[in-house]
């Protein structure tokens, strides 16, 4: 094992605390022995917070966001509001890669890994002209490249120009991977799949915590949504799936960034569920997410195929699928590519065309429950555990510093 040498990763979204193989990337490469430089960009969003790292191996360094004045903010919806808040971003890209290549000149980094295009520009600085050193983390697909915006255009074709130089890309699963040379080219590194999923192995354990949270009785059966209540992730056609479920059947919609009540999607979705909907609107820490997960009866890991490759190609990046299989939660997912092949190949659950197909896929689960609790754990344990995939990438960080 190399016990020596300081590595960086790249992090502009700053989501931190919602992105699992981020969070078991940074705590796997300060047990095997680097110092490991965290450089984010701070979310706009009150997203759940990250674990506490070790301080001795892990530091964080946080680019504070250009304030938006309050006019924009009450007018986000309107042209100015968008030009307002696009000019600020814009206006943090600069000073984020100020930042980067003021770290890279006070420090020599034996690598730095970018995540997604932003990310990969300042790891690129980082490193000042040694590309043999940069790993290219694609955590979200094509998020830029079809922005009306020219700054973003212009970020995504130098972003190309650098991932092409990578000497490793790290992506999802295999259909990610195609995506991924689709948008960015064939590359002369290697490629690594790593699961967006937690690390550590399955834990057979249940838990109340929904039950506690909303005073249910201990019969109530949680159908569990976590993640965005979004419209990618088909959250309006939940609830109104929701609303003709038997009575002691309860669809819990957990957000991972802190939401109020009276958004007005989440009103419509309220509504729609005529009173069988029941909101989590305060993210949890992520120590807590096993306890979560393992209050659910069934997941649902459904995604709109209206909205690209980033929400069609969810095998590997569903962390929600992740977690459910940690714990045994057998999950109803989209029939999308590669999701129904990881859901349906492993036993861990059933695939639906439609959330009006829930209810029947749910009550079929319930009468053979065992066999799908175990097929969830052999999901995890054969195509979703963590450790075992980022391992090869630990090994690739070795040669660079043995180089």
């Amino acid at each position: 094992m190399i016990s020596a040498g300081r590595v960086a990763l790249v992090f502009w979204e700053g989501y931190l605390g919602v992105a699992p193989s981020l969070i078991h990337a940074i705590e796997a490469l300060a047990r095997h022995g680097f110092q490991v430089d965290v450089i984010i960009r701070e979310p706009a969003l009150a997203y759940a917070a990250p674990p506490v790292f070790d301080a001795s191996q892990v530091r964080i360094v946080r680019l504070q966001r250009v304030a938006v004045t309050s006019i924009a903010r009450g007018s986000a919806a309107t042209w100015i509001g968008r030009m307002v808040h696009s000019f600020a971003e814009h206006v943090d890209r600069v000073r984020f890669l100020r930042l980067c290549r003021s770290l890279g000149a006070r420090e020599r980094y034996l690598a730095a890994i970018g995540v997604d295009e932003d990310g990969v520009l300042g790891a690129a600085r980082l490193l000042a002209g040694r590309p043999s050193r940069l790993i290219f983390w694609s955590l979200e697909l094509g998020t830029l490249a079809g922005s009306r915006d020219p700054v973003r255009r212009w970020v995504h074709r130098r972003a190309q120009r650098v991932i092409g130089r990578a000497n490793v890309r790290i992506v999802q699963d295999p259909d990610r991977a195609l995506a991924l040379a689709t948008l960015h080219g064939e590359a002369p590194g290697v490629t690594r799949l790593v699961p967006n999923a937690p690390a550590g192995p399955a834990l057979d354990v249940h838990s109340r915590f929904f039950h506690d949270r909303f005073a249910l009785p201990a019969d109530q059966l949680v159908i569990l949504h976590a993640g965005g209540i979004v419209p990618e992730m088909l959250g309006l056609e939940l609830a109104r799936a929701a609303a003709s479920w038997p009575a002691n059947w309860s669809l819990v919609l957990h957000e991972r960034q802190s939401r109020s009540p009276d958004d007005p999607y989440l009103r419509r979705v309220q509504e729609a569920g005529a009173g069988r909907v029941l909101l989590s609107l305060e993210p949890v820490g992520y120590a807590q997410l096993d306890s979560l997960f393992a209050s659910a009866t069934v997941s649902l890991a459904l995604y709109s195929d209206r909205h690209g490759a980033n929400y069609q190609l969810m095998a590997g990046a569903s962390g929600k699928l992740a977690h459910s299989c940690r714990v045994g939660v057998p999950v109803v997912c989209s029939n999308l590519p590669g999701l129904r092949a990881l859901v349906e190949g492993h036993g861990a659950g059933l695939v639906v065309d439609d959330p009006m197909q829930i209810e029947a896929a749910v009550t079929s689960i319930l009468v053979d429950y065992a066999r799908f609790r175990e097929g969830a754990f052999n999901c995890y344990r054969e195509a979703m555990e963590f450790d075992q995939r980022f391992a090869a990438v630990l090994g690739d960080l070795d040669r660079m510093a043995c180089a």
